[in-house]
């Protein structure tokens, strides 16, 4: 029988208060920061975009996401 290839796919790591989101796409992305907005809003918390960063593996002319209108910070690399 064929595996799923989503079914071995991580989509988000939690650590302290920091959160990492992982999509192949940017309307994947989109959903799951329309996933997280509804989250926090529900538990009163705040994401500050100003603060929030992505970065694309492939291609890197990745169009950028935005999380209530505002856009996300793309980034070449994480140090």
């Amino acid at each position: 029988m064929a595996q799923n290839s989503w079914t071995n796919l991580i989509f988000i790591l939690l650590h302290a208060d920091d959160v990492a989101l992982f999509s192949c796409s940017v309307d994947a992305m989109q959903n799951l920061l329309g996933v997280f907005k509804t989250f926090y809003q529900i538990c009163e918390l705040i994401i500050r975009v100003d603060k929030t960063k992505m970065m694309a593996i492939q291609p890197r002319n990745y169009p950028t996401a935005t999380y209530t209108g505002e856009p996300i910070q793309v980034m070449q690399r994480f140090i």
